[in-house]
This record gives structure tokens, C-alpha cells and sequence, in this order.
């Protein structure tokens, strides 16, 4: 069975599920399954990130354009 008729397959099942625990068991599962990647960054990794949101508000830094010329020669 591929991944769509399966996803198909289990959303028919929870129409039809009728137990409330079954059905909290399942959010729960659902809720812990999405992670915020922002927390699995490092201070370090976010610090960068915050910077370069702050300078590119600021119009500072280079284009898209000019950083694929600087750095073709690593493709």
C-alpha cells in the first residue's frame, strides 16, 4: 500500500472511531510529532540567524545574486 492510500486508510478509521481514549491517544501522538526545528539549534546556530534577519532589515549584507557569485567557485 503507498503512503497516500495508507493516510487514506487511517483517516477513515478515525471517522469512524467512536473511543474518546483512542482519540486523545491519537492528538497526543500528532501533537508530539511537530517539532519546532528552532529549538534544536544551538544559542550559537539562533544568535546567527537573529543577526542576519536584523541586518537584511537593515538592507545591509550582500544580494542572493552577489553571495551565488562570491561563492560559485565551491559548487
Amino acid at each position: 500500500m503507498n503512503l497516500e492510500l495508507t493516510k487514506l486508510d487511517i483517516i477513515q478509521r478515525i471517522i469512524a472511531l467512536n473511543k474518546e481514549s483512542v482519540i486523545k491517544h491519537l492528538d497526543q501522538v500528532l501533537r508530539e510529532e511537530k517539532t519546532d526545528w528552532w529549538i534544536n539549534l544551538s544559542e550559537t546556530e539562533q544568535e546567527e540567524i537573529a543577526q542576519g534577519i536584523k541586518e537584511a532589515n537593515h538592507e545591509e549584507g550582500i544580494s542572493h545574486k552577489e553571495a551565488m557569485k562570491r561563492f560559485s567557485k565551491w559548487k
